[in-house]
Order: structure tokens, then C-alpha cells, then sequence
């Protein structure tokens, strides 16, 4: 997960790296962040991937 993640922030492709430039991700459930900023955003790692990526987090139901 964290390889997809450093693949994803230094891409081009996916425009992480302007959209996310003043914020630091951080991983809460393994070793891993990135970036800088006043910005945190502080979630699982597939959550950041998501993010990074432009896709919206999925809903999830209760039931």
C-alpha cells in the first residue's frame, strides 16, 4: 500500500501533487506519511490512497 501511495504523490498523471502541495498525509495504520503544510489529513492508508488519487471515499453503510 504505501509503494502505491508514493507511486501515486509522485505521478504526474493523477495531479496529487498539486492538488495535495500544502498537505501533509499521514497513515494511522501503518508507518507512513508524506508532504508538508498546514494541512493534515490523518486516515488509513487505502483512505489516503483514495484521496490521492482524486477518487471519493466510499460510503459505507451501517447494518
Amino acid at each position: 500500500m504505501t509503494a502505491a501511495l508514493d507511486h501515486v504523490l509522485a505521478s504526474r498523471f493523477y495531479g496529487a501533487r498539486k492538488r495535495l502541495r500544502d498537505t501533509r498525509l499521514i497513515a494511522t495504520d501503518v508507518d507512513w506519511s508524506a508532504g508538508q503544510g498546514p494541512k493534515e489529513v490523518r486516515s488509513p492508508a487505502t483512505d489516503l490512497l483514495l484521496l490521492a488519487t482524486g477518487r471519493p471515499r466510499p460510503v459505507l453503510s451501517a447494518g
